[in-house]
């Protein structure tokens, strides 16, 4: 598959804005390491969307690796829609929860 266009829910984006401001309050440095780590992931994502397995239908979700974070995403035709970048350190219910699985 061609590189597709990522699309970002608002929750996904407040999701993102939220993490790097919390890395922005160690230093900025971890924040622009975090921000690079994440986009370089979304790159390879929308060269290859199926790169992460299935969470549950129809969602998939992409892990951070060095990051405790994960990125939920469907894909839609040709795009990849972000629903949410989560902490992987939260219980899986609430995780189901905000992606509308509940």
């Amino acid at each position: 598959m061609d590189d597709v266009e990522l699309i970002f829910l608002r929750g996904a984006e407040s999701d993102l804005i939220e993490i790097y401001s919390r890395y922005l309050d160690r230093s900025a440095e971890a924040a622009d390491r975090f921000y690079e780590f994440t986009d370089s992931r979304l790159d390879l994502l929308q060269i290859s969307p199926e790169l992460a397995p299935v969470y549950e239908s129809p969602y998939r979700r992409l892990v951070l690796g060095r990051y405790p974070y994960e990125v939920f995403y469907s894909i839609e035709n040709r795009r990849i829609v972000i629903a949410a970048i989560l902490d992987l350190r939260q219980n899986p219910q609430q995780i189901r929860k905000r992606l509308g699985l509940d």
